[in-house]
C-alpha cells in the first residue's frame, strides 16, 4: 500500500538474464554520444500497488519530505 502520491521509477526486464531494461515502461538505451538518457519520473497516486515480475522499484515521497523539513 502507497500511503502518498509519490514519484516512481519502475526498472523492468521481459526476463532475468536480458540486457534490454525499461524505465517506466520505455526501453533504457545511452544517447548518441553515449550518456545516460534523462531520468524521468512517473507520478502515482495512494493505493494498493502491484509490482511487475523482474522489476524493481523506487519511490519518492515528496509530501512526507515536506513535513522532515
Amino acid at each position: 500500500m502507497i500511503p502518498a502520491k509519490a514519484l516512481q521509477c519502475l526498472i523492468t526486464a521481459d526476463e532475468l538474464q536480458t540486457k534490454k531494461i525499461k524505465l517506466n515502461g520505455e526501453l533504457l538505451e545511452l544517447t548518441g554520444e553515449g550518456e545516460l538518457p534523462l531520468i524521468m519520473e512517473k507520478e502515482i497516486q495512494a493505493g494498493e500497488l502491484q509490482l511487475p515480475p523482474h522489476s524493481n522499484m523506487f519511490l519518492s515521497f515528496q509530501q512526507m519530505e515536506d513535513q522532515i523539513n
